[in-house]
């Protein structure tokens, strides 16, 4: 599947960039939409809602792609999501404190997130 982008990149911080850089974490273009819009929203933020935003700037996202970003982003302390009990839902918001400090620690492994080996089924 192609993918369209409707918009120029939206621009992310310098230090944000540069800590990406630094720990040798490359961003795709979709990344890099998915990161804008959590910045930029700055509220609390289900997984709809978020796909709904990206997917005016980028056709072809998938839930799966933002659900990994979220979930990246919550393990690095730069998303804090939060489970409300009344409706079970889940909501994500930028870590502004973190962001906007000058220290942040070394990134989690990629590798942390990717599929369990025994998460699939085999034929028999």
């Amino acid at each position: 599947m192609t993918t369209y982008y409707y918009q120029p990149l939206p621009d992310l911080p310098e230090s944000l960039l540069a800590y990406f850089n630094q720990q040798g974490y490359t961003l795709s273009l979709k990344k890099k939409y998915i990161i804008a819009q959590i910045l930029a929203l700055n509220t609390d933020t289900d997984i709809d809602l978020l796909l709904y935003k990206i997917s005016a700037y980028c056709s072809s996202i998938s839930r799966s792609s933002v659900y990994l970003v979220l979930q990246w982003m919550v393990a690095n302390d730069l998303v804090i999501k939060t489970v409300y009990n009344d409706d079970l839902k889940v909501y994500y918001k930028a870590n502004t404190e973190k962001l906007t400090s000058m220290y942040l620690p070394p990134l989690a492994e990629a590798a942390d997130f990717g599929p369990h080996p025994r998460s699939f089924v085999t034929g028999v």
